[in-house]
């Protein structure tokens, strides 16, 4: 499996000018690339920001996103149940300034995304421990913390991407969760479930595709588990799997599915044999925007995953661990 170094203190070296590249067991406190970019203007056209979180209880997921892209924003929000499907659906367009995602001189994670009939909100005090989401839609209301002191660490990626400069993605999973939701009427409360996100941050190009696939459960004897792969993109670099307390680095993913048939089965696998799971949708997510200097073709599959990890010549068993894959193109 891929070894993990520790995170540098800063994205971008200040002797070199350089980003540092690569994969590391843990965070860094500010994405900061304004010395890629020096100018405002010119970095409003590549600077993009995106926080996706999902929290999981049982069979739901809840999954929430916003994305800054200076100029315009979007957010989605929807709770999808294994046996109901997407009982919540909601994708909003937002303004800039009124949406966004940064860090600030106190926060470490700031995500907003405002409009009549959406509002998220995903904040983290320096220092603290506790992530704070609140989510209101239609159908679906959530207010919990997520606890970063009790999960295993991150994944942090620096990764030179194709026509690009940088991506930077912190991925965290597993972390505890406390509150409740409202979903289609239902109390819901999140207490005991696995919260999760991907917070990125890059200087990008303007033609972007990837795919994703995330899940977060329990393998079959229990123990807390979870995937962030991707084929493409960031390659390996932000390609993980951690199981209990630990994180693994393993390779870039191969998907294989049909891309018009997106709620047939998509198979997720790596060179090495360490991951080789199926998914099987019951939902789908999708989005197509054509907003002129913004289209996007976007399909989120949603459905339970089941199959066999490897880490350290041990083989894990998964047969139902809920989580999306996903196919992105996107012109922005």
């Amino acid at each position: 499996m891929r070894a993990l170094g520790s995170p540098p203190p800063a994205v971008v070296d200040r002797l070199t000018l350089s980003p540092a590249f690569g994969s590391y067991r843990g965070s860094i406190r500010r994405s900061d690339l304004s010395a890629l970019a020096p100018d405002r203007l010119g970095r409003l056209a590549i600077e993009k920001r995106w926080l996706w979180g999902a929290i999981v209880q049982g069979d739901l997921m809840i999954a929430f996103c916003v994305v800054d892209l200076g100029y315009v924003s979007n957010g989605f929000a929807y709770a999808y149940s294994t046996e109901g499907g997407l009982v919540s659906e909601t994708t909003r367009v937002g303004l800039p300034r009124l949406s966004r995602v940064k860090q600030s001189a106190t926060r470490r994670v700031d995500a907003r995304f405002r409009h009549p009939s959406l509002s998220i909100s995903v904040t983290q005090d320096d220092f603290e421990p506790l992530v704070t989401v609140s989510v209101t839609g239609p159908g679906l209301e959530v207010h919990a913390t997520l606890d970063t002191s009790a999960s295993p660490p991150p994944i942090t990626a620096i990764a030179p991407v194709d026509r690009g400069i940088v991506d930077v993605t912190e991925k965290r999973v597993l972390m505890p969760v406390r509150g409740s939701a409202l979903v289609d009427g239902k109390r819901v409360s999140l207490d005991g479930a696995l919260g999760g996100y991907d917070l990125s941050h890059g200087l990008l190009p303007r033609h972007t595709k990837w795919n994703w696939a995330f899940l977060m459960g329990h393998d079959t004897s229990g123990v807390p588990v979870a995937l962030n792969v991707v084929e493409g993109w960031t390659r390996e670099h932000e390609c993980a799997l951690w199981t209990g307390a630990e994180l693994h680095g393993v390779p870039e993913a191969r998907f294989a599915y049909d891309p018009a048939r997106p709620l047939a089965e998509w198979k997720v696998t790596t060179p090495d044999g360490s991951v080789s799971l199926v998914l099987r949708p019951s939902a789908l997510h999708a989005e197509t925007k054509d907003l002129g200097i913004v289209r996007s073709a976007f399909k989120q599959a949603l459905g339970t995953w089941s199959g066999t990890l490897v880490v350290d010549g041990a083989k894990i068993e998964i047969a139902r661990a809920i989580g999306v894959a996903e196919e992105q193109d996107v012109l922005w």
